[in-house]
Protein backbone atom coordinates (compact mmCIF):
# COMPACT_ATOMS: atom_id res chain seq x y z
CA UNK A 1 0.00 0.00 0.00
CA UNK A 2 1.30 3.40 -0.83
CA UNK A 3 0.51 6.82 0.55
CA UNK A 4 -1.05 8.94 -2.17
CA UNK A 5 -1.68 12.64 -2.13
CA UNK A 6 -2.94 15.06 -4.75
CA UNK A 7 -0.28 17.13 -6.42
CA UNK A 8 -0.72 20.86 -5.90
CA UNK A 9 -2.08 22.79 -8.87
CA UNK A 10 0.12 25.36 -10.46
CA UNK A 11 -0.96 28.89 -9.69
CA UNK A 12 -1.93 31.01 -12.72
CA UNK A 13 0.71 33.43 -13.94
CA UNK A 14 0.56 37.06 -12.88
CA UNK A 15 -0.64 39.71 -15.36
CA UNK A 16 2.97 40.85 -15.77
CA UNK A 17 4.04 37.34 -16.75
CA UNK A 18 4.94 37.02 -20.42
CA UNK A 19 3.46 33.53 -20.58
CA UNK A 20 -0.26 33.27 -21.25
CA UNK A 21 -0.40 29.44 -21.13
CA UNK A 22 -1.80 28.02 -17.87
CA UNK A 23 -0.91 24.35 -17.15
CA UNK A 24 -2.88 22.51 -14.47
CA UNK A 25 -2.00 19.25 -12.72
CA UNK A 26 -5.20 18.86 -10.71
CA UNK A 27 -5.67 15.25 -11.88
CA UNK A 28 -2.10 14.20 -11.11
CA UNK A 29 -1.25 12.14 -8.05
CA UNK A 30 2.06 11.78 -6.28
CA UNK A 31 2.64 8.21 -5.13
CA UNK A 32 5.24 7.85 -2.41
CA UNK A 33 7.17 4.65 -2.04
CA UNK A 34 6.69 2.57 1.10
CA UNK A 35 9.37 -0.13 1.30
CA UNK A 36 7.67 -1.72 4.35
CA UNK A 37 4.03 -2.48 4.99
CA UNK A 38 2.25 -3.15 8.24
CA UNK A 39 0.64 -6.48 9.09
CA UNK A 40 -2.84 -4.97 8.73
CA UNK A 41 -2.05 -3.48 5.34
CA UNK A 42 -0.84 -6.82 4.01
CA UNK A 43 -3.75 -8.75 5.49
CA UNK A 44 -6.17 -6.41 3.74
CA UNK A 45 -4.61 -7.31 0.40
CA UNK A 46 -4.51 -11.09 0.91
CA UNK A 47 -7.37 -13.49 0.05
CA UNK A 48 -9.75 -14.04 2.95
CA UNK A 49 -11.08 -17.41 1.83
CA UNK A 50 -9.07 -20.29 3.37
CA UNK A 51 -8.87 -22.23 0.10
CA UNK A 52 -7.76 -19.19 -1.86
CA UNK A 53 -5.24 -18.38 0.84
CA UNK A 54 -3.73 -21.87 0.65
CA UNK A 55 -3.56 -21.61 -3.14
CA UNK A 56 -1.94 -18.19 -2.86
CA UNK A 57 0.77 -19.52 -0.52
CA UNK A 58 1.46 -22.51 -2.78
CA UNK A 59 1.71 -20.30 -5.86
CA UNK A 60 4.03 -17.91 -4.06
CA UNK A 61 6.33 -20.73 -2.97
CA UNK A 62 6.36 -22.25 -6.46
CA UNK A 63 7.26 -18.90 -7.99
CA UNK A 64 10.06 -18.28 -5.49
CA UNK A 65 11.39 -21.81 -6.01
CA UNK A 66 11.39 -21.15 -9.76
CA UNK A 67 13.30 -17.89 -9.24
CA UNK A 68 15.90 -19.70 -7.12
CA UNK A 69 16.30 -22.52 -9.63
CA UNK A 70 16.76 -20.22 -12.62
CA UNK A 71 18.99 -17.90 -10.59
CA UNK A 72 21.27 -20.75 -9.52
CA UNK A 73 21.32 -22.08 -13.08
CA UNK A 74 22.45 -18.68 -14.38
CA UNK A 75 24.82 -18.18 -11.42
CA UNK A 76 23.11 -15.04 -10.15
CA UNK A 77 24.17 -13.62 -6.78
CA UNK A 78 21.81 -14.08 -3.85
CA UNK A 79 20.95 -10.38 -3.77
CA UNK A 80 19.52 -10.57 -7.29
CA UNK A 81 17.29 -13.53 -6.47
CA UNK A 82 16.21 -11.91 -3.19
CA UNK A 83 15.28 -8.68 -4.97
CA UNK A 84 13.32 -10.69 -7.55
CA UNK A 85 11.30 -12.39 -4.80
CA UNK A 86 10.51 -9.04 -3.15
CA UNK A 87 9.33 -7.64 -6.49
CA UNK A 88 7.17 -10.72 -7.03
CA UNK A 89 5.57 -10.44 -3.57
CA UNK A 90 4.72 -6.76 -4.05
CA UNK A 91 3.29 -7.40 -7.50
CA UNK A 92 1.08 -10.20 -6.21
CA UNK A 93 -0.27 -8.04 -3.42
CA UNK A 94 -1.33 -5.18 -5.68
CA UNK A 95 -2.36 -7.16 -8.79
CA UNK A 96 -4.97 -9.90 -8.53
CA UNK A 97 -5.54 -10.71 -12.19
CA UNK A 98 -6.71 -14.34 -12.65
CA UNK A 99 -4.53 -14.67 -15.75
CA UNK A 100 -1.39 -13.57 -13.93
CA UNK A 101 -2.17 -15.82 -10.98
CA UNK A 102 -2.46 -18.80 -13.32
CA UNK A 103 0.68 -17.89 -15.30
CA UNK A 104 2.87 -17.12 -12.32
CA UNK A 105 6.04 -18.06 -14.22
CA UNK A 106 5.63 -15.03 -16.48
CA UNK A 107 5.51 -12.77 -13.41
CA UNK A 108 8.45 -14.59 -11.80
CA UNK A 109 10.51 -14.29 -15.00
CA UNK A 110 9.76 -10.57 -15.25
CA UNK A 111 10.61 -10.07 -11.56
CA UNK A 112 13.96 -11.76 -12.12
CA UNK A 113 14.55 -9.65 -15.23
CA UNK A 114 13.82 -6.38 -13.38
CA UNK A 115 15.96 -7.53 -10.44
CA UNK A 116 18.86 -8.07 -12.83
CA UNK A 117 18.61 -4.43 -13.86
CA UNK A 118 18.38 -3.19 -10.27
CA UNK A 119 21.31 -5.26 -8.99
CA UNK A 120 23.51 -4.75 -12.08
CA UNK A 121 23.34 -8.42 -13.03
CA UNK A 122 22.83 -7.67 -16.68
CA UNK A 123 20.93 -10.34 -18.53
CA UNK A 124 18.46 -10.10 -21.38
CA UNK A 125 14.91 -11.29 -20.85
CA UNK A 126 15.34 -13.89 -23.58
CA UNK A 127 18.31 -15.39 -21.73
CA UNK A 128 16.21 -15.81 -18.57
CA UNK A 129 13.30 -17.29 -20.52
CA UNK A 130 15.70 -19.61 -22.35
CA UNK A 131 17.12 -20.93 -19.05
CA UNK A 132 13.59 -21.38 -17.72
CA UNK A 133 12.46 -23.29 -20.81
CA UNK A 134 15.43 -25.64 -20.68
CA UNK A 135 14.86 -26.32 -16.99
CA UNK A 136 11.17 -27.08 -17.54
CA UNK A 137 11.86 -29.34 -20.55
CA UNK A 138 14.97 -31.33 -19.62
CA UNK A 139 14.14 -34.14 -22.07
CA UNK A 140 13.72 -31.81 -25.05
CA UNK A 141 16.51 -30.38 -27.14
CA UNK A 142 17.91 -27.23 -25.47
CA UNK A 143 16.93 -23.95 -27.10
CA UNK A 144 19.00 -20.79 -27.45
CA UNK A 145 17.84 -17.23 -26.63
CA UNK A 146 17.16 -16.48 -30.30
CA UNK A 147 14.69 -19.33 -30.73
CA UNK A 148 11.28 -18.10 -32.05
CA UNK A 149 9.52 -20.26 -29.45
CA UNK A 150 10.36 -17.55 -26.89
CA UNK A 151 8.84 -14.67 -28.86
CA UNK A 152 5.41 -14.71 -27.18
CA UNK A 153 6.89 -15.02 -23.70
CA UNK A 154 9.22 -12.09 -24.40
CA UNK A 155 6.27 -9.88 -25.32
CA UNK A 156 4.46 -10.84 -22.11
CA UNK A 157 7.53 -10.00 -20.04
CA UNK A 158 7.72 -6.52 -21.59
CA UNK A 159 4.07 -5.89 -20.69
CA UNK A 160 4.40 -7.14 -17.10
CA UNK A 161 7.62 -5.20 -16.50
CA UNK A 162 5.79 -1.87 -16.39
CA UNK A 163 3.29 -3.25 -13.88
CA UNK A 164 6.06 -4.51 -11.60
CA UNK A 165 7.80 -1.13 -11.67
CA UNK A 166 4.53 0.59 -10.79
CA UNK A 167 3.81 -1.79 -7.90
CA UNK A 168 7.26 -0.98 -6.46
CA UNK A 169 6.71 2.78 -6.98
CA UNK A 170 9.95 2.85 -8.99
CA UNK A 171 11.85 2.55 -5.71
CA UNK A 172 15.03 0.54 -6.23
CA UNK A 173 16.55 0.92 -2.76
CA UNK A 174 16.75 -2.71 -1.64
CA UNK A 175 18.77 -3.99 1.30
CA UNK A 176 19.10 -7.66 2.14
CA UNK A 177 19.65 -9.74 5.26
CA UNK A 178 22.63 -11.85 4.14
CA UNK A 179 25.39 -9.22 4.73
CA UNK A 180 23.96 -8.62 8.22
CA UNK A 181 24.06 -12.36 8.95
CA UNK A 182 27.79 -12.45 8.23
CA UNK A 183 28.50 -9.30 10.28
CA UNK A 184 26.42 -10.38 13.26
CA UNK A 185 27.90 -13.89 13.20
CA UNK A 186 31.40 -12.42 13.42
CA UNK A 187 30.40 -10.19 16.33
CA UNK A 188 28.76 -13.11 18.18
CA UNK A 189 31.66 -15.46 17.25
CA UNK A 190 29.34 -18.07 15.76
CA UNK A 191 30.89 -21.25 14.35
CA UNK A 192 31.05 -21.65 10.59
CA UNK A 193 28.33 -24.35 10.32
CA UNK A 194 25.93 -22.27 12.39
CA UNK A 195 26.57 -19.23 10.22
CA UNK A 196 25.92 -21.30 7.11
CA UNK A 197 22.60 -22.53 8.57
CA UNK A 198 21.61 -18.96 9.42
CA UNK A 199 22.54 -17.89 5.87
CA UNK A 200 20.30 -20.59 4.38
CA UNK A 201 17.43 -19.54 6.64
CA UNK A 202 17.90 -15.88 5.70
CA UNK A 203 17.50 -16.87 2.04
CA UNK A 204 14.41 -19.00 2.72
CA UNK A 205 12.71 -16.12 4.53
CA UNK A 206 12.42 -14.31 1.19
CA UNK A 207 9.90 -16.94 0.13
CA UNK A 208 7.55 -15.36 2.66
CA UNK A 209 6.16 -11.84 3.03
CA UNK A 210 8.52 -11.03 5.91
CA UNK A 211 10.87 -8.86 3.79
CA UNK A 212 7.90 -6.54 3.21
CA UNK A 213 7.30 -6.23 6.95
CA UNK A 214 10.70 -6.23 8.62
CA UNK A 215 14.08 -4.59 8.09
CA UNK A 216 17.05 -6.69 6.87
CA UNK A 217 18.90 -6.61 10.19
CA UNK A 218 15.78 -7.93 11.95
CA UNK A 219 15.56 -10.81 9.46
CA UNK A 220 19.25 -11.54 9.99
CA UNK A 221 18.80 -11.71 13.77
CA UNK A 222 15.79 -13.99 13.33
CA UNK A 223 17.84 -16.30 11.10
CA UNK A 224 20.69 -16.46 13.62
CA UNK A 225 18.33 -16.98 16.55
CA UNK A 226 16.50 -19.76 14.74
CA UNK A 227 19.74 -21.44 13.65
CA UNK A 228 21.00 -21.57 17.23
CA UNK A 229 17.74 -23.12 18.41
CA UNK A 230 17.79 -25.76 15.66
CA UNK A 231 21.36 -26.99 15.91
CA UNK A 232 23.14 -25.03 18.64
CA UNK A 233 25.33 -24.05 20.30
CA UNK A 234 23.23 -21.70 22.38
CA UNK A 235 24.25 -18.09 21.85
CA UNK A 236 22.88 -15.21 23.88
CA UNK A 237 21.93 -12.39 21.54
CA UNK A 238 21.74 -8.92 23.01
CA UNK A 239 19.07 -7.44 20.78
CA UNK A 240 19.59 -3.91 22.06
CA UNK A 241 23.14 -4.08 20.76
CA UNK A 242 21.76 -4.49 17.26
CA UNK A 243 18.91 -1.97 17.65
CA UNK A 244 16.16 -4.60 17.70
CA UNK A 245 13.78 -6.20 20.19
CA UNK A 246 13.22 -9.86 20.97
CA UNK A 247 9.49 -9.56 20.31
CA UNK A 248 10.00 -8.21 16.79
CA UNK A 249 12.51 -10.95 15.96
CA UNK A 250 10.24 -13.74 17.24
CA UNK A 251 7.40 -12.46 15.06
CA UNK A 252 9.34 -13.70 12.02
CA UNK A 253 9.38 -17.36 13.15
CA UNK A 254 5.82 -18.31 12.05
CA UNK A 255 6.59 -17.17 8.51
CA UNK A 256 9.60 -19.47 8.37
CA UNK A 257 7.46 -22.35 9.62
CA UNK A 258 5.02 -21.80 6.75
CA UNK A 259 7.90 -22.22 4.29
CA UNK A 260 9.25 -25.44 5.75
CA UNK A 261 5.82 -26.92 6.41
CA UNK A 262 4.84 -26.71 2.72
CA UNK A 263 8.07 -26.80 0.75
CA UNK A 264 10.30 -28.92 3.02
CA UNK A 265 8.14 -31.21 5.19
CA UNK A 266 11.00 -32.90 7.07
CA UNK A 267 11.81 -33.47 10.72
CA UNK A 268 13.06 -29.91 11.17
CA UNK A 269 9.51 -28.68 10.65
CA UNK A 270 8.54 -30.12 14.04
CA UNK A 271 11.41 -28.24 15.65
CA UNK A 272 10.25 -25.02 14.04
CA UNK A 273 6.72 -25.54 15.37
CA UNK A 274 8.02 -26.23 18.86
CA UNK A 275 10.10 -23.04 18.77
CA UNK A 276 7.10 -20.97 17.77
CA UNK A 277 5.00 -22.43 20.57
CA UNK A 278 7.63 -21.85 23.23
CA UNK A 279 8.78 -18.46 21.90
Amino acid sequence: MHSIQTAPSRSPPSPESPSTHVQSFSNTFIQRSRPYLSEDQIEALLPRDSQLEAKDITTRLNACTWIMQVGHNMQFPVRTMATAMILYHRFRLFNRSPYLEHNYMDVAATSLFVACKIEDTLKKSREILCASYNLRHPQAEPVNPDNPILDDATKRVIGIERMILESSSFDFRYRHAQPFVVKFAKILECPKDLTQRAWDISVDVYKTLSPLKATPHTLALAALDLATRLQGPKIDICYDQFEATREVVLCRFPHLVSVFKISEPDSDCLKYKEIVVRG
